[in-house]
């Protein structure tokens, strides 16, 4: 279960890559930082085109691959030797723009390589943490931190910790996501969430906005992509069942969202984590 703090609008993907595995045609349109930590074996051929550039790189295991915003970019290829482990976390930009003025960049304009051993210690943590029963404010301090040493290492300084009067305070926010994360088949409404926050429905939709960054509709998308990605990593379930599974009323919708959040389609991904598998 994902922690109630800034990382609830996190998206984390642990996925495999085959041996010498090729994807010619996943063109992605990033709307949100994405950082991928390659932990082996061997070394990671990573080719991408831009408007701006036509780049191939090494990445060796135990380094981190950054993937600036609000850029186009086209997969040529992925390859690993063996069975390369990855995980991948898509971070909304807001949680970085927002430690800075509106005049400067919090990110760098191009992907780079990133080698830094406090950063793949937070992550290691961060992941082991999803798959125990760990205590939540503990695994929302190691996201903040994980968070902040990459604001340092991005050149940005570090985002206040949600807590003032005008953002809802941790224990609300995680009930809130307790709650999305119960009824993702029919998630509740604005009116029922706040009824249960003792807050009016404009109150706390402005306290959610201001503490995460988004209203609860795409929150809730959020949290469905999130689960989508964990059954698409784990399992073989067909894409159609997913999408009906977690609430959406077509497979056409399902794949429009989870484009919109992660840059590619459901299926594509599918294919890029196991070539050969069940893509429908």
């Amino acid at each position: 279960m994902l922690p109630s703090g800034l990382s609830s609008t996190w998206l984390v993907l642990p996925w495999r890559i085959n041996a010498w595995m090729t994807e010619s045609s996943a063109r992605m349109r990033l709307v949100g930082h994405v950082v991928t930590f390659y932990s082996g074996p061997g070394e990671l051929s990573l080719r991408l085109s831009s408007p701006s550039e036509v780049k191939q790189d090494l990445v060796q295991s135990g380094f981190f691959f950054y993937l600036p915003p609000e850029r186009d970019y086209h997969v040529f290829e992925v390859r690993g030797g063996g069975v390369a482990k990855c995980v991948t976390i898509f971070l909304p930009s807001n949680q970085l723009r927002a430690s800075v003025s509106p005049a400067s960049d919090v990110w760098p304009a191009a992907h780079l390589a990133i080698n830094d051993t406090r950063l793949a210690a937070c992550l290691r943590q961060f992941v082991s943490g999803l798959h125990a029963a760990p205590d939540a404010d503990h695994l929302d301090a190691v996201a903040q931190a994980f968070l902040a040493r990459l604001a340092r290492l991005l050149n940005a300084t570090v985002p206040p910790i949600a807590g003032s009067s005008s953002s809802l305070p941790p224990w609300l926010l995680r009930q809130t996501i307790e709650q999305i994360d119960g009824r993702l088949a029919k998630p509740p409404s604005l009116v029922e969430m706040s009824r249960a926050s003792g807050l009016s429905p404009g109150h706390f939709a402005r306290k959610l906005r201001r503490t995460l960054g988004m209203g609860l509709v795409r929150l809730i998308h959020h949290r469905r992509t999130q689960a989508a990605l964990t059954i698409l990593a784990t399992g073989s379930m067909p894409i159609s069942d997913i999408g009906h599974a977690l609430g959406y009323s077509s497979q056409s919708h399902f794949t429009k969202v989870f484009r919109s959040l992660i840059g590619i389609s459901p299926a594509r991904l599918r294919r890029l984590m196991v070539p050969g598998g069940h893509a429908s």
